[in-house]
């Protein structure tokens, strides 16, 4: 299965807002962006169960989604690491269910860094350990980098 990191997508070509999705074997972290494609926040955490593509169709519609953005696993070396094919996959019946269009970005390091951040933003350890904080903050890691590469891209083109 063949992927690729970063689209060609402009940001006046998304009418409506943008979802960050970090995929996992037990729970999916779901975030959007601000209706101007500024800003990521975290929305939610989903059980990764058969009703995961119903739960996240119905978040499309609620929130306007006109992009959804995957992270993609990826060795530190650029290369596809073992969860790359389960990714794909998931991407794939994502397309075939929704009727938005989906991109898969580079994900590398989003977890460690979500595991980071919450020691930097002193949470106590009970929260820290919490199901589903990972997930949510990496879903946000994702959506950001992406939503900034089109910002940036936007200003270098002009």
């Amino acid at each position: 299965m063949e992927f690729t990191v970063s689209q060609d997508i402009r940001r006046d070509e998304i009418k409506g807002r943008v979802m960050g999705i970090d995929f996992g074997n037990r729970r999916i972290g779901i975030s959007i962006s601000d209706p101007t494609l500024t800003i990521a926040y975290g929305l939610s955490v989903l059980e990764n169960n058969e009703e995961v593509f119903d739960r996240i169709s119905e978040i499309c519609r609620q929130y306007d989604i006109a992009l959804i953005v995957v992270g993609l696993p990826l060795k530190l070396n650029g290369k596809p690491s073992s969860k790359t094919e389960e990714v794909l996959k998931f991407v794939e019946k994502l397309e075939s269910r929704l009727k938005v269009r989906v991109v898969q970005w580079d994900e590398r390091l989003t977890t460690k860094i979500a595991q980071m951040s919450k020691i930097e933003m002193n949470m106590r350890k009970k929260d820290r350990q919490r199901k589903g904080t990972d997930d949510l903050i990496a879903s946000t890691l994702i959506l950001q980098s992406y939503l900034d590469y089109l910002k940036n891209k936007e200003a270098m083109v002009g």
